[in-house]
């Protein structure tokens, strides 16, 4: 079992890098892992090019197909 990997996501273009490498290391395609959550891969494409124009229920769904979270850390210690 691996351990919990945190990696902070500041920016859109960090966020993009993720999904991209989240989705090859599980062996997907853009159109497979689009097929999994009900869209076309055109549009898995525009997310991951540019993550800011997903809903948050489509992010949460493609985070569930690749096995990730989100997780929010209040940094006003």
């Amino acid at each position: 079992m691996n351990p919990l990997q945190t990696i902070p996501i500041l920016t859109p273009t960090k966020l993009s890098a993720r999904l991209k490498s989240l989705r090859k290391r599980h062996g997907l395609t853009q159109a497979a892992l689009g097929e999994r959550i009900g869209v076309k891969q055109a549009r898995m494409a525009d997310i991951e090019n540019n993550p800011g124009t997903v809903s948050v229920e489509q992010m949460l769904k493609i985070l569930h197909v690749l096995d990730a979270r989100i997780v929010l850390e209040d940094r006003q210690h």
